[in-house]
């Protein structure tokens, strides 16, 4: 029989009980910088203050923050109030965790990405050429594969495909296949959960998820890669994955997503390279919406940019172009605000963008809600280059129409508008809406 412990060793193990449990509150305290060294605490310190920043610009309420190193959360915050306890509804950050379900399912032979998705779903009203992994991979619509469309309504399709695969129900499938195996706490999926949208987590819960992803606990090497590298096409790559956006930018390879509704936004911002995340979660869609982010450049978002300045150590030329993007960020910022001020930092942004001939959806987007001649005809030419540079697409045309609205070239408009509806494969209902909705504004509608 074991002798009882002496009174000794009754307090050493005390003693070593206390510094694990000392240790555990380093990393999971408020701001929790405890084990960091003086020059790390100055990075963190500043990188707290670049988001207060932000958030009190943009009016934004609560904010919790987390940065993960290899798979160990480095540090947490919550700012504008509360802790970083707090849950948030994830919106479309919910689809990384479907991904890790579809391929965790097809590696057991229970789920074939090739498959059409009109043999899994009668009711999907698409032609047979769209599949499973087209789907995953946003590229659904128009020419099925090669055309990349962020879309909510297209990805919620694979909700039931998925159940029906694993002979449960889709939350018991997230619960058994991503929730569990992650050791996850706090996630939790609501009454709407669908492919596409209905977990809600915590900045804390998420350090576990992408320490799952980092130690191949969730998905071999091999799925690992497939989900995170950008999809093929024959006329070059497209900047999503499987369930991820993937950019590489800044000489970095960076894999990403974002959530956002009327009530709160997500970000999820990983440099796998470098073994680096940045979780954010947020009340109120500020964190992600002014920027833009349904079309792949996560570069838009200041907090990004933030975290890119006080992480990582850029080239002068990576840093050159990171000017850039901040000056154009800065509009964005200003244009959410309804600042007078936007129309200024627009024609800044451009005159340093000079004659940088790269496609950018987002300024596209933005430079269509402005009214301003010059801005109109910025918007124009970098609507070409947008075009020219792989993102021919529906959302395109509709950005390119409102700029011909606002321009008072209604005429063009509905030539555009009357172009785009006439594109085959076309599903999504809200941007199909808005099409209609701003041909009859052109009043050309009826004409030919």
């Amino acid at each position: 029989m074991a002798r009882p412990p002496s009174s000794r060793a009754l307090i050493a193990l005390t003693l070593a009980a206390a510094c694990v449990w000392t240790c555990a509150c380093a990393t999971a305290g408020k701001d929790a910088p405890a084990r960091l060294s003086p020059a790390e605490r100055e990075r963190v310190d500043a990188f707290r203050s670049d988001l207060e920043e932000t958030r009190a610009e943009l009016g934004m309420g609560r904010v919790t923050a987390a940065v993960v190193r290899d798979g160990l959360a480095e540090w947490t915050a919550a700012l504008g109030g509360g802790d970083v306890s707090a849950s948030f509804p994830l919106a479309e950050l919910t689809e990384t965790f479907t991904a890790v379900a579809a391929l965790r399912l097809e590696s057991r032979g229970r789920l074939r990405l090739d498959t059409p998705v009109a043999d899994l779903d009668p009711s999907f009203p698409g032609p047979r050429t769209v599949l499973v992994r087209h789907l995953l991979s946003q590229t659904s619509e128009e020419t099925p594969g090669t055309t990349f469309l962020f879309d909510r309504g297209a990805f919620a399709r694979l909700t039931g495909i998925l159940a029906s695969a694993s002979g449960t129900s889709f939350a018991a499938l997230l619960e058994d296949e991503v929730l569990r195996p992650a050791e996850l706490q706090t996630t939790q999926p609501t009454p709407g959960l669908t492919a596409a949208t209905g977990l809600t987590s915590t900045v804390r819960d998420l350090a576990r998820f992408e320490a799952a992803l980092y130690g191949n606990r969730l998905l071999a090497p091999d799925a690992l890669l497939r989900m995170t590298s950008p999809t093929f096409t024959p006329n070059g790559y497209l900047p999503y994955g499987l369930g991820w956006f993937v950019s590489w930018s800044a000489n970095e390879r960076m894999i990403w997503a974002f959530g956002e509704s009327a009530d709160a936004s997500a970000l999820f911002f990983r440099l796998p390279d470098r073994g680096l995340a940045l979780i954010l979660l947020a009340e109120g869609p500020a964190l992600t919406r002014p920027f833009h982010l349904d079309l792949a450049n996560p570069l838009r978002s200041p907090f990004v940019l933030a975290f890119l300045k006080r992480f990582v150590p850029l080239g002068e030329e990576a840093r050159r172009l990171v000017a850039v993007d901040a000056l154009v960020d800065r509009a964005l910022v200003l244009q959410w605000k309804h600042d007078p001020a936007a129309a200024a930092a627009f024609r800044t942004a451009l005159a340093s963008r000079g004659a940088l001939a790269v496609a950018d959806p987002a300024l596209l987007t933005a430079l269509a809600q402005t009214t301003e001649p010059d801005l109109l005809a910025a918007g124009e030419t970098i609507g070409r280059q947008v075009q020219a540079g792989g993102w021919d697409n529906a959302r395109t045309l509709l950005d390119l129409a409102i700029l011909q609205v606002h321009a008072g070239q209604s005429k063009r408009a509905a030539e555009t508008l009357r172009g785009l509806l006439a594109r085959p494969n076309v599903q999504s209902a809200p941007l199909l809406a808005e099409a209609r909705r701003l041909l009859a504004e052109t009043g050309e509608s009826t004409r030919p």
